[in-house]
């Protein structure tokens, strides 16, 4: 099974896909800050995080919930704006900026960030980390708030960065304690 969470217009063949609006293809209404999700423990294959997580009040919370649901191997990627000094508040919706080691705090390895208790954080392999190049700001208005504006106004205001992270979740019996 495969989870396609925030989902907005991203509706995806063949796999679950999860927002807070209803809409064409979303097969599943949910608000991503009420946890747990309605998935057994270890029943989904892939997780896709696409532009969530900066906007929820916990994302910690939202990584413990798909370790929880991901089966022991299974994968999750999430994509986030690349968050410097220069758009920390570069928009009201976003609660959280994110760096490239932002996810170190939940890796097994040499990427892990040292000093965390591995009995109490769930725990990842990464697989791939990339930093692109971003779309243009109207795309954000299209997706989030569903604006469509004509092409003539598809310039790249706002172009922002972005980070990838694609990590397989390793097996770990205990969440208590990470922030």
């Amino acid at each position: 099974m495969k989870l396609n969470i925030g989902c907005g217009k991203d509706i995806r063949e063949g796999w679950i896909n999860l927002d807070l609006q209803e809409g064409k293809g979303v097969d599943i209404i949910h608000d991503l800050n009420d946890l747990p999700l309605d998935f057994e423990d270890n029943s989904v294959d892939f997780v896709l995080a696409s532009y969530i997580f900066e906007h929820l009040k916990e994302w910690t919370e939202m990584v413990k919930e798909i370790h929880r649901i991901l089966k022991p191997g299974g994968f999750l990627k999430v994509r986030v704006p690349y968050g410097n000094a220069s758009n920390i508040n570069c928009c009201a919706f976003h609660r959280w900026v994110f760096f490239p080691n932002t996810i170190n705090a939940f890796l097994v390895g040499p990427k892990a960030r040292r000093g965390l208790d591995s009995d109490i954080c769930p725990k990842f392999t990464l697989c791939s980390r990339k930093i692109r190049y971003r779309f243009p700001f109207t795309w954000h208005l299209n997706h989030y708030l569903r604006i469509k504006l004509p092409e003539i106004y598809d310039f790249p205001l706002g172009e922002r960065n972005e980070i990838e992270w694609i990590v397989s979740k390793v097996q770990t019996d205990t969440f208590d304690g990470i922030r």
